[in-house]
Order: C-alpha cells, then sequence, then structure tokens
C-alpha cells in the first residue's frame, strides 16, 4: 500500500538550526524519551502519542492538488469531464481520488485510448455496480483510540521513551537523512523501486510543494523512519511509510500511523481514513491493520476491462484481479 515519496506543504519557514538537534531528552534510564505531550485540545480527548509542538497542521487537498501530488510521483494523470484520472498500468485509469463516489451516468470512459477503467459509484447507484474495490476503512473514526489492539498498544508504549515525533514543516531532516532510510526500508519489498539520491531529493522537493502531511519519527536525533499521508475532501488516505529494520523493535512504524492519524483527526477535518487495498496474499500484512482499527470495505464500482484480459489476470495474478473486482479467487481465500 505503499508508492514513492509523496508531497507535501510548505507554509511554514524553514528552522535555520538542524531539525534533528535538540529535539530528544533522556530519562534517568539513559532511553530517548518525547517531550511531554501537551494537552489536548478543548472538547478533544488527549492524543495516544502527541508530535513536537501543540499545533494540529494539516492540509486538505483538492482533487487537483492530488492530482499534482500524483504527478510528483511520476504517475500519468489525465482530466476529463472535471475529474483526474491516474494510469496505473498502461492503457488502465482509475480516479486519483479513488473514493470519489459518482453516479453511473458519470462514470465514463476518461480516454477514448484507454482499454480499461474502474471507479467508484454513489451508493444511490450500487445496484449498477459490475465491481467492488476492496479497501481497508478506519472502523470507528471517533473512537480511534479504543480500536487499537494490545500488541499496538504495547508499541505505543515503547514509543513514548524511545521515538520523537514530528509534522514537518519543511524537508531538511529528509534531503539530510532520507534517503537512507527509504532505501534500508523497501529492501526486500515488492511495492517500491529503489530510486536514486538526486531523483529522491527532487521527489522530497516535490512534496513539500503540494502540501502533504509527512510524519518523522527520530531516535537519539537521527531519522529512523516518516510516514506520507494525504487529506483530500475529508478523506485521509494513508500512502507510504518507510522505517529501518533495525528501528522496528521501537514500535515506531505504529506510532507513524498513530501520529498521522491523530494529528488529521484533531484538525477537525476528517471524517474518513483509507489504508490502501485489502492484500489477503500478505496475512501478517492484513493482521497489522486490523489490529489498528481497520476493516475491509467492499466499495461499489464500475469496472471496464475486455473480458479476454480480465480472464487472464484471474488466472496469472489472482491477487490484482481480486482488487480489480473485489471477487476473492479460493487461491487467496
Amino acid at each position: 500500500s505503499h508508492r514513492g515519496v509523496s508531497q507535501g506543504m510548505s507554509a511554514h519557514p524553514t528552522v535555520e538550526r538542524s531539525p534533528t538537534r535538540g529535539l530528544l531528552r533522556r530519562d534517568r534510564a539513559g532511553d530517548t524519551a518525547v517531550r511531554p505531550r501537551g494537552d489536548a485540545p478543548s472538547g478533544r480527548a488527549p492524543a495516544l502519542l502527541q508530535p513536537c509542538g501543540d499545533e494540529v497542521d494539516l492540509c486538505v487537498l483538492t482533487e487537483a492538488e492530488l492530482a499534482a501530488v500524483r504527478a510528483g510521483e511520476g504517475a500519468s494523470i489525465k482530466h476529463r469531464h472535471g475529474r483526474y484520472w491516474q494510469s496505473t498500468r498502461r492503457g488502465f485509469y482509475q480516479p486519483v481520488h479513488m473514493m470519489s463516489r459518482v453516479r453511473a451516468s458519470e462514470a465514463t470512459r476518461p480516454s477514448p485510448l484507454c482499454w480499461g477503467y474502474r471507479i467508484a459509484l454513489a451508493e444511490e447507484d450500487a445496484d449498477a455496480a459490475n465491481a467492488t474495490i476492496p479497501l481497508y476503512l478506519l472502523a470507528d473514526v471517533a473512537g480511534f483510540a479504543e480500536g487499537l489492539s494490545r500488541n499496538r498498544k504495547g508499541d505505543l508504549r515503547k514509543c513514548r521513551r524511545l521515538v520523537e515525533f514530528q509534522v514537518l514543516h519543511d524537508p531538511s531532516i529528509l534531503l539530510e537523512q532520507g534517503h537512507r532510510v527509504f532505501i534500508s526500508a523497501i529492501e526486500g519489498r515488492g511495492d517500491c523501486k529503489p530510486m536514486t539520491e538526486a531523483e529522491y531529493r527532487r521527489r522530497v522537493q516535490s512534496a513539500f510543494e503540494h502540501r502533504t502531511q509527512i510524519v518523522a519519527g527520530l531516535i537519539r536525533g537521527d531519522l529512523a523512519g516518516y510516514f506520507v499521508a494525504c487529506a483530500v475532501d475529508g478523506i485521509l488516505y494513508l500512502d507510504h511509510t518507510f522505517v529501518c529494520p533495525d528501528a522496528r523493535r521501537t514500535g515506531i512504524g505504529t506510532g507513524l500511523y498513530v501520529v498521522s492519524i491523530e494529528n488529521a483527526l484533531r484538525s477537525g477535518r476528517v471524517h474518513a481514513v483509507c489504508n490502501s487495498f485489502h492484500t489477503p496474499e500478505v496475512p501478517s500484512l492484513c493482521h497489522y491493520k486490523e489490529s489498528l482499527g481497520f476493516v475491509v470495505d467492499q466499495v461499489p464500482a464500475r469496472l471496464a476491462m475486455p473480458g479476454p484480459v480480465l480472464t487472464f489476470v484471474r488466472h496469472r495474478e489472482p491477487a490484482v484481479y481480486y482488487r480489480l473486482t473485489g471477487d476473492l479467487p479460493a487461491s487467496l481465500a
């Protein structure tokens, strides 16, 4: 459920001192500890993990701005009839705002040359759907904190002692240390391709031109992981998480999830959270997402694809077929 480095926001001035210096303090046992959390905003429950500083920092994008984010990641984007489409495979398109729902009469081909497309339908037209989109959505947005499993709450107890979290306002720390984290994090993963440091830096710079939320986790002053998300029309998309393998024992991955989600929810501008596709072929990833309170939601959709191509995909790539149609092949059940 990840792509490359995403795009973010740069409405704040660049901090002159090094963003990794002086952020962490030590407890009596010598462990790195987070700064004390401030009081929650009036009328809201205290955050499970509060990033350094009391400011709730979230920019909600328009669909056009999200399209610019995806274009900055290298995606092919088309604009047709007021909607932005992304080519996920050459000639096949889906909206960049995947959870944007349209009436059946509006679910039309984005390009005369495309051979297939898929788009979510409004609930009123669910009967017209010929497919579903299997997405992980947060089951209880208001009760997010209570929905965490015992293991995830244990991760947070470690995080509070060992990791400092920041909502980044400028790209300095990613430009200095991010490529090292990115390369170590994607080793052995099939969802991200390595990129040169120059390309990585270009994407980071682009990220802070397009107002995406990026949360960083630091251990003893060094970047150990970061999380990229973007909010569009009230929906928070959790795009990418990158964590150094030797930092995973600290629970930083869970901490990055929690800070990213809570920061968005505390803004009052998000009503749904999407954690990408259901991946039954990777049970450990499914278990992890479910332990954070996510459930699989089958969103009604219209799918247009030549029958022979769909049959080929079903036999050769059953997991891809499932994410296209919502129809779970027996081999993945």
